[in-house]
């Protein structure tokens, strides 16, 4: 896609070997400050600053300030510091990165992402625009159904393929003409980019020598997070040559991206490909947790050198396991725990609820809107903005003549209708003054739909005189589960979240009540310094520590998630590990022994280490 001549061409300095580095005189009272507050272990960390380094960090044992002595380190041993690229794999990291460092650091901070953004702007790609996660999506289902590739393929399956260096069938046939398409419009994706920046360096040995020069150090943080493509694209930059100086710093068992094409073995392939140029430190000292919480995370990971806690034990519990009999018994044990916490002395904001699906954490977020409790979910979606708890609670406002316009316009879509169709019945209603509800069968197209829609006013004008619940499984069967989904969890949860109401009236009041709480909590979530309950899910929450865990949803089927193959399951052992390993000072592990229909075994994880 470049004309000979197309990419802009820099001063490239030529590559020095290791005996053109300027000779490094630390001056104690600069450079010897940033050793001071560090152990044996991380001081050996900060001081190896020339060729290859890989830094074993596990949870808690003080990555972050070993990453911030060395960048300060390097900055005051080495004048030509300036040339520093620090990546790492969120926002958030990055900017705690930046904050933590002096203001005036002449370091360049950036994710993966915004470096590849980068590079892709400055060389042929500045009229390419930014597609949504959303867009992204359906251009993939778009190229499937276009390729015929839509019975074979999973739309996740095919954008996986953007994560890999080389693909082949029928993914890399979907691959091609996926880029091909994005060519064409000039726009791209965040997977895409990855690629995109890959193949430029790939094809212009120019350009690739340029930024390799253009950095003298590098390091990344998380690096167990990489994904294949990333990895490539690492190697392009800093490639195996003395004058070469890159530290990783990771921990094989906070892998818990493989979804996105991470393992744990990349720290294994780091190594291999460096080979004994490699110098490696572990970190085996942890400042975060208590004895008690430490050796439970060791023992979740038989395979891994035990880490050595430095806090004691004190006054602090030891992590219990709970068994509730409902998912609503769990959500008491939390909320009581919480609000005694809080008495004694534990700001909201030092304690978090961790969980491995959103399913399981809507009984116990509900519960916690309810309570006066401040919380905060983050990243996370509110039940009933669901498409299946929409139409429900649509549906059950039409039966008592109070559905809005747009109630009207989520039960014709999920009857196969269209806004063509809604604005009709609009019209109808407004000219006629006829109920919308009687009306609904004559404006549905779809023969056999229309069957559906007379039943569905047949229930709908029968609700308000019979149990909530008897609505709600009869609207299930009669129009939900085909729309949306036919999973009988997902049924569970419907029925759990309206089995407490007798009637729609107190659910949907209910409904509006935690509405109204959730967007008082997201006011709260934007104020500075507010004191407030985290609930997000253990993805969410690595690389952050509490003073109190709860995890909750500690079930065979939730955690683990023992739908997949067995390095999935292996995966979830690590997503415990991480859970776990927040905890600074209590932890508290829970699970329902039933929620809704669906009993519940104790998590394989759990249940033989109390």
């Amino acid at each position: 896609m470049f004309r000979k001549g197309g990419i802009p061409m820099y001063p490239i300095p030529k590559e020095q070997s290791a005996s053109s580095y300027p000779h490094l005189h630390v001056v104690p009272s600069a450079a010897e400050a940033f050793l001071f507050p560090l152990n044996e272990e991380q001081r050996a960390a900060v001081q190896a600053i020339h060729g290859v380094q890989c830094i074993q960090a596990g949870a808690g044992t003080g990555k972050s300030a070993c990453i911030i002595a060395k960048l300060q380190y390097i900055q005051h041993t080495d004048p030509d510091a300036h040339t520093l690229l620090v990546i790492s794999f969120t926002r958030k990291a990055v900017e705690e990165i930046k904050q933590r460092l002096p203001t005036e650091h002449h370091i360049s901070v950036m994710t993966f992402h915004s470096l590849f953004y980068h590079i892709l702007r400055n060389h042929g790609y500045q009229g390419y625009s930014l597609l949504s996660a959303s867009q992204q999506k359906r251009l993939a289902q778009f190229i499937l159904q276009n390729l015929q590739l839509h019975e074979t393929l999973t739309t996740e399956d095919a954008l996986h393929t953007l994560h890999a260096v080389t693909v082949s069938g029928n993914l890399a046939v979907f691959r091609k003409a996926y880029v091909q398409q994005q060519h064409t419009y000039h726009v791209m994706d965040f997977d895409s980019m990855q690629l995109f920046c890959y193949q430029l360096l790939k094809e212009h040995p120019e350009l690739r020598r340029h930024y390799q020069n253009l950095f003298r150090y590098i390091l990344v943080d998380e690096f167990q997070d990489i994904n294949p493509i990333q990895w490539a694209i690492l190697k392009q930059l800093a490639p195996k040559r003395k004058s070469t100086n890159l530290t990783v710093v990771g921990d094989p068992r906070q892998s818990i991206y493989r979804f996105r094409g991470a393992t744990p073995d990349i720290l294994t392939d780091f190594c291999s490909f460096y080979g004994d140029a490699v110098h490696c430190v572990t970190l085996m000292k942890n400042y975060r947790n208590t004895p008690s919480i430490l050796a439970l995370g060791n023992r979740l990971t038989p395979g891994y050198e035990p880490l050595v806690p430095v806090r004691q034990q004190k006054e602090y519990p030891a992590p219990v396991y709970y068994a509730a009999a409902t998912d609503t018994a769990e959500a008491d044990f939390v909320v009581n725990h919480i609000k005694a916490l809080y008495q004694s002395g534990i700001p909201y904001a030092g304690m978090a609820v961790l969980y491995r699906s959103s399913a399981a954490a809507h009984c116990l977020v509900n519960r916690l809107y309810t309570s006066s409790i401040p919380v905060v979910q983050r990243n996370g979606r509110f039940l009933y903005d669901r498409p299946v708890y929409r139409t429900l609670f649509s549906l059950l406002r039409a039966g008592m003549n109070l559905a809005s316009s747009m109630d009207w316009k989520h039960i014709l879509h999920a009857m196969g209708g269209n806004d063509d169709i809604w604005r009709m019945l609009n019209r109808r209603h407004a000219d006629t003054g006829e109920d919308r509800l009687a009306l609904l069968p004559s404006f549905i197209p779809d023969e056999s739909m229309r069957d559906t829609a007379l039943q569905l006013v047949s229930i709908l004008e029968a609700s308000q005189s019979v149990p909530l619940k008897n609505t709600v499984l009869q609207l299930w069967k009669t129009l939900l589960c085909q729309q949306f989904t036919n999973d009988d969890s997902v049924l569970d949860t419907v029925l759990s979240q309206t089995e407490p109401f007798r009637t729609p009236q107190e659910l949907l009041k209910h409904v509006s009540i935690l509405q109204k709480q959730r967007r008082h909590m997201e006011q709260l979530a934007a104020t500075p310094d507010a004191d407030y309950v985290s609930a997000l899910s253990i993805h969410s929450a690595k690389g952050m520590e509490f003073r109190v865990v709860f995890l909750i949803g500690a079930a065979d089927g939730i955690l683990p998630d023992t739908s997949h193959d067995t390095a999935d399951l292996e995966e979830e052992r690590r997503l415990a590990y991480v859970a776990v390993t927040r905890a600074q000072e209590r932890l508290y592990i829970s699970y329902a022994k039933k929620t809704g229909h669906t009993a519940h075994q104790p998590s394989r994880f759990f249940g033989k280490l109390f």
